[in-house]
């Protein structure tokens, strides 16, 4: 159980030089909803290496899960959103939930 924060910003970056200095930026939205889930998985041992009298003195492992985040209703805006006609700022702004299935696949080291 925990809360996501969401933000909309637009910056403005100058790409002379590659350096991509920041020479202006702006949030427009912000949005906190609460969120909960639950997740499981897996570690498997590939590998395991003897020290001294026999001892793992370190291994490499699999590491596979999966988790889901039931989040709740948030406000963003996505590319496109942000209309200027004129001397007017127009926003269309878009809304959904924050749901999210993230699976996982990592190797590990213990030494």
């Amino acid at each position: 159980m925990g809360l996501q924060h969401l933000t909309t910003d637009t910056r403005v970056c100058d790409d002379y030089d590659y350096d991509d200095e920041r020479i202006a930026s702006t949030n427009h939205l912000l949005s906190t909803v609460l969120s909960y889930g639950l997740g499981g998985g897996l570690v498997l041992d590939l590998v395991h290496f003897l020290g001294p009298r026999k001892k793992i003195r370190s291994s490499v492992m699999l590491d596979i899960g999966i988790r889901y985040i039931q989040g709740g209703v948030a406000d963003y805006l996505m590319p496109g959103d942000i209309e200027i006609v004129g001397n007017n700022v127009n926003y269309f702004v878009s809304r959904s939930r924050t749901d999210m299935l993230i699976p996982r696949i990592s190797v590990s080291f213990a030494f």
